[in-house]
């Protein structure tokens, strides 16, 4: 495992020889960066996959963990609605990308000001999929599937601290859940700040599955580096 300081990230005329040296030592790159460009200008000049297992821009490896989850607990995602509360970061940006590719609908409850990036939304809409975007987490929360959550203050987003107040409405208790599905899960990607964006009666309570989601990351992971190794494995057969 190298740091940041290790790879020298920071320089970016150094990133294309840290990735051509590290192509010769390693099989895959695994980054978490809080600079999505510094993972993108790493891939571009190395000739092993590269792996975003997280940015300050998308979290997709959070994402395939929570897909997997919802599934073993409740079966095929497909057409299911989902609905996010509170911070548009980067675990959202990825939500949004995977109604593309599995289909289902996603209400986003943000508040003025905390929106998803634009180009998420729109990269996914043009692929016909199903996002609503609304300032009322009661609306979105009516009748879902799965409520998710993250932090009000992601990693790099330390700024936000002092508006922690335009979050409130958008917590995750008992009486927001009351509002979906009987049987509605609830997820977070952790670590929760209970009392937060979530109260303790949620985490404790019926509905959550947020260890088994923190469970299922070990073996999602496991599944992007075989899919990824899978072409060399089978050639040297």
């Amino acid at each position: 495992m190298l740091t940041s300081s290790q790879m020298q990230l920071s320089h970016s005329k150094i990133i294309a020889d840290t990735a051509r040296v590290l192509s010769r030592f390693v099989d895959i790159i695994t980054l978490k960066t809080t600079i999505h460009h510094r993972m993108l200008k790493l891939a571009q000049h190395v000739q092993i996959p590269v792996i975003n297992a997280f940015t300050d821009d998308t979290h997709p490896c959070q994402i395939l963990a929570d897909i997997l989850t919802y599934e073993e607990h409740r079966g095929p995602i497909f057409s299911k609605i989902f609905a996010w509360m509170g911070n548009g970061n980067n675990v959202l940006h990825s939500l949004i990308k995977t109604t593309a590719l599995f289909n289902f609908y996603l209400r986003i409850a943000t508040p003025k000001g905390s929106k998803p990036q634009t180009k998420h939304v729109e990269w996914s809409r043009k692929r016909c999929t199903h996002i609503t975007l609304t300032n009322d987490p009661q609306k979105a929360a009516e009748n879902t599937d799965c409520i998710i959550t993250d932090t009000w203050v992601s990693m790099g987003q330390e700024f936000r601290a002092r508006n922690y107040s335009i979050f409130q409405p958008y917590q995750v208790n008992k009486a927001l859940m009351k509002l979906a599905k009987p049987n509605a899960l609830f997820m977070h990607c952790l670590p929760t700040h209970r009392g937060e964006e979530v109260v303790d009666t949620v985490i404790d309570g019926p509905y959550f599955v947020i260890f088994d989601e923190a469970g299922n990351r070990f073996h999602t992971q496991k599944a992007i580096f075989a899919w990824c190794l899978h072409d060399a494995f089978f050639s040297t057969q």
